[in-house]
């Protein structure tokens, strides 16, 4: 700023313009530093910027991929969940049927010894009771076996 304060004075012209031509030349010498520095780190910018857009491409394309193998395979489990599910739904009514018809086996099971136990109590009864009327007749006529013999010699001698 003081070059631009001695311009007034007429005295050292020459000395000024010398000086003066000095700080335009430094001022076009630090413009085209700042401008090629500039311009470097443009392109420098630029390269990095094809780089990162080639690299995000890539990646966009290996995501594309990536997701159609996924829906290609979120489609085969899909069809794989469809048929565990009908397995599952036959497996479900085969255990309910099968637990139906077992029920069913154990109640007739315990109907078919209720039965027996009844039938078998209801025999030893008749068996008692004939034990005991075999008692009272063998007492009362004697031995079966005797009066049978008796009976059919009757019969025999009878018939002649």
């Amino acid at each position: 700023m003081s070059i631009f304060a001695q311009l007034g004075t007429k005295e050292n012209d020459t000395e000024f313009l010398e000086q003066l031509s000095n700080v335009v030349r430094r001022l076009r010498g630090e413009i085209e530093d700042t401008w090629n520095n500039t311009q470097a780190s443009e392109l420098q910018s630029q390269g990095d910027f094809e780089a990162t857009l080639e690299r995000t491409h890539t990646q966009i394309a290996t995501l594309q991929q990536t997701q159609s193998e996924l829906e290609t395979s979120l489609a085969q489990l899909n069809r794989c969940i469809v048929e565990q599910t009908g397995v599952v739904s036959a497996a479900t009514a085969k255990r309910d049927r099968n637990q139906r018809l077992w029920d069913e086996a154990a109640a007739y099971c315990a109907t078919g010894e209720d039965q027996y136990q009844t039938s078998t109590k209801a025999r030893r009864e008749e068996l008692d009771l004939l034990d005991t009327l075999r008692a009272r007749v063998t007492d009362r006529w004697g031995d079966f076996e005797d009066i049978e013999k008796e009976r059919v010699r009757q019969q025999r001698a009878n018939r002649f």
